[in-house]
């Protein structure tokens, strides 16, 4: 039989099926394919399905198995003891009593009876959860022994000798347990840490008082009413440096103030820039014609300015504050 295709409808499929197959008898049924599936059953309507079923996981069923409970808790620890079944299948005073049972109703000697039985099924099965439960236990520390002893050995164990031999090279100081501090150990390292915290403080604190005296010497240049200010202004923009001398126009800030500072002038500290000293070009030409170097001061000069400043510095040491 050849197979059939799959994008045809299931009753198509299922009539042609029907058609193909080879049959010894004639049909003598009046109904014809299409109304062989009644109108209630699930397959009259063809709903397209896929190729591959969709699973649906069984569902637990919850409540048929009971919540076991806790027979011997800890906080009855004698519960499965000889005494504590003795003293629970020990018959009543009153039952005891009772010792002509010819006398007693059909009844009461039933329900003795199956007191008794309930008695003697306690003790057994206490009795035997006592010993099931001590045997689980047993079991128990067997295992955990076991594998405490494995754990052991596979840590105390020597390593292979692939392993020693592939294994790279590790410093002795790495391979040394770490030291722990002592309690005079912590004391000392506590006390050296709050030694440092102080000095810092104290450090902070002699940079704050030396701040706070250099803005004091400082203040008296701070300009405090209008007048300074005009003048001040006055001052800065009234300057001529781009007029230069009689027949040489400068084109540069730096040919009326002469080049800036250099790298072994700044690292010397003997440079003096002529801007402080002059105000054009005639100054600078001046410097160069008397024989001191170029935009700098002579020798005697440089002295004697080194001089006065390490004279400022001294003082600055000795009185604790900045010079004016």
């Amino acid at each position: 039989m050849e197979a059939l295709p799959h994008t045809i409808c299931r009753s198509c499929r299922t009539r042609l099926s029907r058609s193909t197959t080879t049959s010894t008898s004639r049909s003598f049924s009046s109904t014809t394919t299409k109304h062989a599936i009644p109108p209630e059953s699930p397959n009259y309507i063809d709903v397209p399905q896929s190729f591959q079923p969709t699973y649906i996981p069984p569902q637990r069923q919850k409540g048929f198995i009971p919540t076991p409970r806790d027979i011997f808790p800890r906080n009855r620890p004698s519960k499965g003891s000889p005494e504590f079944i003795t003293r629970l299948t020990t018959p009543r005073q009153q039952d005891v009593s009772l010792s002509d049972a010819s006398t007693l109703p059909p009844t009461v000697l039933y329900k003795q009876k199956m007191a008794d039985l309930r008695k003697s099924h306690l003790a057994t099965s206490l009795t035997s959860l006592a010993q099931r439960k001590a045997s689980a236990l047993r079991k128990m520390d067997t295992r955990a022994q076991y594998k405490q002893s494995q754990s052991q050995r596979l840590r105390t164990q020597r390593p292979r000798s692939d392993e020693r031999l592939t294994n790279p090279s590790v410093p002795s100081s790495l391979l040394a347990p770490i030291h722990h501090p002592t309690t005079a150990e912590a004391l000392a390292l506590h006390a050296q840490k709050a030694a440092n915290v102080a000095e810092h403080a104290r450090k902070r604190l002699s940079a704050r008082t030396d701040a706070l005296h250099t803005l004091y010497i400082n203040s008296r240049h701070f300009i405090t009413n209008e007048n300074q200010l005009r003048d001040l202004v006055t001052k800065e923009f009234e300057r001529k440096d781009f007029q230069g001398i009689p027949g040489f126009p400068t084109k540069s800030y730096w040919d009326g103030l002469g080049p800036p500072d250099g790298i072994k002038e700044m690292v010397d500290g003997q440079y003096v820039n002529v801007r402080s000293e002059g105000s054009g070009m005639g100054d600078l030409m001046k410097k160069i014609t008397e024989g001191k170097t170029s935009g700098g001061l002579s020798e005697k000069e440089r002295k004697y300015r080194r001089d006065q400043e390490r004279m400022k510095r001294v003082a600055e040491k000795l009185s604790g504050g900045a010079m004016g």
